[in-house]
């Protein structure tokens, strides 16, 4: 099954922004309403969950309960046992597929709704406002059944053209970016990308072998192609039938091969098996053992130009200390500026065992400081 829900940011579950990959929305803290008298003080007349949550309500509903299944708009003001606040954000949520604590007070909100709740741990009090409902996440109408115009894969899943895009069809060995929204059968968002920047995906021989539903779907799609799979449970694995849109929105081009995957002819080796070729004007800071430096890296096979590694595939850029564990990279940076980008050919006698080919990397080192 793809592996997405790793990297989906809209709708996973929220304990507060600064300590989520939740996409949020920061208020301004001039902008934070003042301090609560009561802090951490249970009023006398506060209601009870099911759970045993104390809460109060502060603003009364303008609107009815959302659906079960559906997706809401949320904000959040998050104070510490002294009343201070250390979080405010915005967020959507799917009712049902939250943390424990959120999933049984949504449920007992409507639209327009604020509430103050006392924490379990009873460290933390929220200010929960249900703002409504996403109606951009409800599932399609054919969410149950494919329709009987849906085309079958090999491994039994049904899909369906939406939209058919205008741009490239990726090739093996690209990296794409695309959004994706994933539904139960029932009609139960169950998580979302599209409030992020997008997943990349690497459409290597890997994923072929462990996801050829997506491998080949994406391969038939043009940049800007949105199509509906219906997957049963067995073809994913998993408990559920779920539903999907995806929509390819990208072919990351600058982590294709370059053309020099082999070193150039007359340039001398950096040492036995290692060249190294500046590309760029360095500055005077050069690298030392001991420090911590941050780099932009791109690797591939020299024989097959297969990605094999791509910084841009993290979420953030590499980060390394220059010491004797980092082998050979010891050297190659021990040569590197701060600032500089260079490429760097590597024969497979040099890298650690285990490693049978060549390769060949392009690295950016974008900054440094001491352990």
């Amino acid at each position: 099954m793809l592996p997405i829900r790793l990297t989906f940011l809209a709708l996973l579950p929220l304990t507060a922004c600064a300590y989520t990959s939740t996409q949020c929305d920061i208020t301004p803290l001039d902008a934070i309403p003042p301090i609560v008298s009561d802090s951490m003080m249970i009023p006398t007349d506060a209601h009870h969950s099911p759970l045993g949550y104390a809460y109060i309500v502060l603003s009364p509903p303008t609107g009815s309960k959302p659906p079960q299944q559906a997706a809401v708009d949320v904000h959040f003001l998050i104070r510490d046992a002294t009343g201070t606040i250390v979080d405010e954000s915005k967020a959507t949520l799917a009712m049902w597929h939250s943390t424990p604590f959120l999933e049984e007070i949504l449920s007992l909100m409507s639209i327009g709704e604020t509430v103050r709740v006392w924490g379990e741990s009873r460290t933390r009090i929220w200010e929960i406002s249900l703002l409504g409902v996403n109606e951009s996440y409800n599932a399609p109408p054919d969410v149950a059944h494919s329709p009987p115009d849906a085309s079958t894969t090999s491994q039994g899943a049904s899909w369906r053209l939406v939209e058919l895009g205008e741009g490239k069809l990726p090739n093996p060995n690209q990296v794409i970016r695309f959004h994706a929204t994933r539904w139960r059968s029932t009609g139960e968002i169950l998580e979302s990308s599209r409030a992020s920047d997008g997943i990349l995906l690497l459409l290597n021989e890997q994923l072929a072998r462990t996801d050829p539903l997506h491998y080949e779907r994406f391969l038939d799609m043009p940049v800007g192609t949105h199509i509906r799979i219906w997957i049963p449970a067995h073809v994913w694995h998993g408990e559920v039938d779920v539903v999907e849109d995806l929509w390819l929105t990208e072919i990351i081009e600058i982590l294709d091969p370059p053309a020099d995957l082999a070193p150039p002819a007359d340039l001398m080796p950096l040492m036995d098996g290692i060249w190294f070729l500046s590309q760029s004007s360095p500055s005077d800071q050069i690298l030392k053992h001991g420090q911590i430096i941050h780099v932009d890296m791109t690797c591939w096979k020299s024989l097959t130009g297969e990605l094999i590694e791509a910084s841009r595939l993290r979420p953030d850029h590499h980060e390394m200390l220059i010491s004797d564990s980092l082998g050979i990279w010891q050297d190659v940076m021990t040569n590197a500026h701060v600032g500089e980008a260079f490429r760097v050919w590597l024969s497979a006698h040099v890298l650690p065992e285990g490693i049978e080919f060549d390769m060949t990397c392009r690295v950016k080192v974008i900054d440094a400081r001491n352990e």
